[in-house]
């Protein structure tokens, strides 16, 4: 066998002409390249040899008439955005010798049921199963919750073990009210609560260090908000447009506030900046139209630009 022939292009599925109904990929076949059955609407089942190593990133996206692929026990990898918006999708095995899956591997399956991780990932990307609202069950891998079931409502608690709450994990829950995080999670990820705009309150636990970027973006209903002791960095658009927060107290030891990081925060009524902050990003409290005065302390050594755009007074500390 030549080369060649072990990797499955996209020239071999036009030139082939096997782009639409049940398609089997041939015993020898290791790799299935990056894009190479993107946008085959009219595939509906393919047959992966034994023996295949690796699916490319974007080899299956688009493929919104698949309903059937079976992952070999041989795979290792599954790229990013690899079965992406394949909407026909309902359940899928990820068989127990993968070790990586890339981010958006399977991100808009919106028909999907149900899935499970296997023990064996040890790499896992951003947000592999963000849009698909019909899974059931809050997926875990390795003390990393990767996603929260949409249809959930009301107030939800983070069952223990979870380290790190994923990019995206609870994006799209439109009807989540309140969240308990539990002592021992570290880091809530970028975009992690982005747009649940009926959530109201977040109880955010000492153990967490890092908020990543977007992570409360537009929730709108938040109206406080409880940061830990522990932060250093509030990373760029945090609490962007969380129109309802009215009183927010930064806490010591935080020193960079990123882009936007409070943004649009129109309800803002009051606001206490540490004297431990060294960087205030460009626009991070642009459009907090409703704080009159703002104390700036000596320690800032960065303003970015229209960092207090809209903020009635801003006087640095030793102007009084």
């Amino acid at each position: 066998m030549t080369g060649k022939s072990k990797y499955w292009t996209r020239q071999r599925t036009m030139s082939g002409g096997n782009r639409r109904g049940d398609v089997v990929i041939p015993q020898g076949v290791t790799l299935v390249t990056e894009h190479a059955f993107k946008n085959c609407t009219e595939l509906t089942s393919v047959r992966l040899p034994d023996g295949l190593l690796s699916i490319g990133a974007c080899a299956f996206e688009g493929c919104t008439g698949l309903t059937s692929i079976e992952i070999p026990a041989s795979v290792k990898r599954i790229g990013e955005y690899a079965f992406e918006g394949c909407t026909g999708l309902t359940s899928i095995v990820i068989p127990g010798g993968v070790i990586s899956i890339g981010c958006y591997a399977f991100y808009g399956c919106v028909n999907m049921l149900n899935v499970s991780i296997p023990a064996s990932v040890q790499e896992i990307g951003c947000c592999p199963f963000g849009g698909c609202v019909q899974l059931a069950n809050p997926i875990v891998c390795r003390g990393q919750l990767l996603y929260w079931p949409c249809a959930q409502k009301g107030h939800v608690s983070i069952p223990p073990g979870v380290i790190v709450i994923g990019k995206c994990a609870f994006r799209g829950c439109k009807e989540l009210e309140s969240v308990s995080i539990p002592e021992g999670v570290t880091e809530i990820g970028r975009g992690a609560f982005w747009g649940c705009r009926q959530l109201t309150k977040v109880e955010i636990p000492s153990s967490v260090t890092e908020i990543g970027a977007m992570a409360f973006d537009h929730c709108s209903s938040l109206a406080s908000i409880n940061l830990p002791a522990g932060m250093t960095h509030i990373q760029g658009k945090a609490f962007c447009c969380c129109t309802a927060l009215r009183h927010l107290t930064i806490p010591e030891g935080v020193t960079f506030i990123g882009d936007g990081a409070f943004a649009g925060c129109t309800g803002l009524e009051s606001l206490a900046i540490p004297p431990s902050v060294q960087h205030i990003g460009d626009q991070a409290f642009s459009g907090c139209t409703g704080l009159e005065t703002l104390l700036v302390p000596a320690s800032v050594k960065r303003i970015g630009d229209k960092a207090f755009k809209g903020v009635s007074k801003v006087i640095p500390e030793g102007a009084l």
